[in-house]
């Protein structure tokens, strides 16, 4: 069984000398309250700016002017270099922007930091993550940057942005008009698939045994018995690849276990009535439900439908 990384803060602070260490692929990531897997590699290099401002553009899609920015040694997200604006506005020599390949429908997480003078209201908007084409024309926006602190302030601390989105296009692409002094850092941009841990399978294979072995719902004996059974069965040596799919049948299978409970109940209720020896009713009648009440329902519709049966049965026995 592949063993998978979570990322952990305690563990990454003792990295290097006191830096934060960046994801690695296999890593697990909790991002609003479900857990993902990181694919591949990140895709956006020189992230945190170890190499300068190189593979980073200026707004018009020059060579980015380090002119226009502060390239800082160290004190960045990780401890390390990061890019520290010395211009603001919003001409294209004082914004960074980059550009990189997705693939359309695919799940991805984006990460930066933002540190420094937080841009102020008119310049908020122009700090972003968008969809684009292969000529950096920017479309929709998928995320907007965000801060710390409030507009004009300045923050002695570094703010993650993360978002996990699917791509609608073939690019994405990054652009920042920053005011004077603002920082950024860290960037990163992975390809990431849900990821379904052994406890979560273990959790989903409890459920669904205890369900189907809670008296309470002895009266569920149509075909969503069944399917829980073959569901526990065939999922009885799930692996970790199989995690996703033994979740997904099991819980579902539980759910309509239980969910029909209801209609089964009504049945069983319906069917235990004491019939009174009624000297003129009719003896075809009183065969009728007869045969009703000694049904056995199928499913959780075919409950219902045989409840109904067993009523009129009965009033036209009356």
């Amino acid at each position: 069984m592949k063993l998978k990384k979570l990322f952990s803060f305690a563990l990454a602070l003792m990295a290097t000398a006191g830096a934060w260490a960046q994801h690695e692929t296999g890593d697990v990531i909790t991002y609003e309250g479900f857990d993902y897997e990181l694919l591949g590699s990140n895709i956006i290099t020189n992230g945190s700016f170890d190499d300068g401002v190189s593979g980073w553009y200026a707004g018009n899609w020059a060579a980015a002017n380090p002119s226009k920015y502060t390239l800082q040694e160290s004190g960045g997200f990780d401890g390390g270099p990061f890019l520290q604006y010395s211009a603001g506005g919003a001409g294209a020599d004082t914004n960074i922007r980059n550009k990189w390949a997705v693939e359309e429908g695919k799940t991805y997480l984006f990460i930066c930091y933002t540190s420094g003078k937080t841009p102020d209201s008119n310049n908020l908007q122009y700090s972003f993550l968008k969809t684009s084409d292969a000529s950096g024309n920017e479309g929709s926006l998928i995320y907007q940057l965000k801060w710390g602190v409030n507009s004009g302030s300045t923050s002695e601390t570094w703010t993650k942005n993360e978002y996990v989105f699917t791509a609608s296009s073939s690019y994405v692409a990054f652009r920042s008009s920053w005011t004077s002094n603002a920082k950024l850092d860290g960037f990163e941009l992975w390809k990431i698939q849900r990821y379904y841990s052994p406890e979560g399978y273990n959790l989903a294979m409890q459920n669904a045994q205890n369900a189907l072995s809670n008296s309470d719902y002895e009266n569920v004996v149509g075909e969503e018995r069944d399917d829980l059974s073959q569901a526990i069965e065939d999922w009885s040596d799930a692996t970790a690849d199989q995690y996703e799919e033994a979740i997904e049948v099991l819980t579902e299978a539980t759910s309509n276990f239980t969910a029909a409970k209801a209609s089964y109940d009504a049945f069983a209720a319906a069917a235990d009535v004491d019939v009174p020896d009624l000297a003129y009713a009719s003896a075809e009648r009183l065969s009728a439900l007869n045969n009703a009440l000694g049904a056995t329902p199928t499913s959780a519709s075919d409950a219902d439908v045989k409840t109904a049966d067993i009523i009129s049965k009965l009033r036209a026995y009356y």
